[in-house]
């Protein structure tokens, strides 16, 4: 197997992220029953449904999130969680990302923020699903007075750029945890 600079970039980022990859069963026999797990429709600024995402706890505290996307363009997509639970349009309502103290990116010595998650590549029939651990994650974080937001990007993530990852407009979202209140 060659490696290449988007391979590399794709390996370093999953293993230091901790996001590994895990099956619908396994995220659905890991979940901490205690934990309500958290889910909600991603759309885009035009108020069109992109899909969902669901966010669980484990027992172990880790967090898992079910990603499913069924009609974004093709193409490498950054994904994170933002700070706020808001998602209206044109999406700047979910504020930053989920940062708690940290840099953003794997490639940052003082980083990953909590909400960073891997690229996405979504093929051709814009549809995929996929779901990943997050060690940083706590659910004080995401349940938090502000609220957290799910965001998927126009462009891949570089995993080094602050604060945000160069990863684009922001072109679609979805309300994890909406803002206490």
């Amino acid at each position: 197997m060659r490696f290449t600079k988007d391979l590399f970039a794709a390996l370093t980022a999953t293993a230091l992220l901790g996001a590994l990859p895990v099956s619908a069963q396994e995220t659905a026999a890991a979940s901490d029953a205690s934990l309500p797990a958290m889910s909600s429709t991603i759309m885009d600024p035009e108020g069109n449904q992109l899909g969902s995402v669901e966010l669980a706890f484990t027992e172990s505290g880790l967090g898992v999130i079910n990603i499913l996307f069924t009609d974004v363009e093709p193409g490498i997509r950054g994904v994170h969680l933002h700070q706020t639970g808001l998602c209206e349009a044109p999406f700047d309502s979910a504020g930053g990302h989920l940062a708690d103290g940290k840099d953003h990116g794997v490639m940052t010595a003082t980083g990953p923020h909590p909400g960073d998650m891997p690229n996405v590549t979504v093929p051709e029939n814009g549809i995929i699903s996929l779901s990943y651990f997050l060690p940083n994650l706590t659910p004080e974080l995401i349940q938090d007075e502000d609220g957290t937001a799910f965001m998927i990007h126009s462009g891949a993530d570089d995993y080094n750029s602050q604060p945000s990852g160069d990863a684009g407009n922001r072109i679609g979202c979805a309300v994890i945890a909406p803002p206490a209140g």
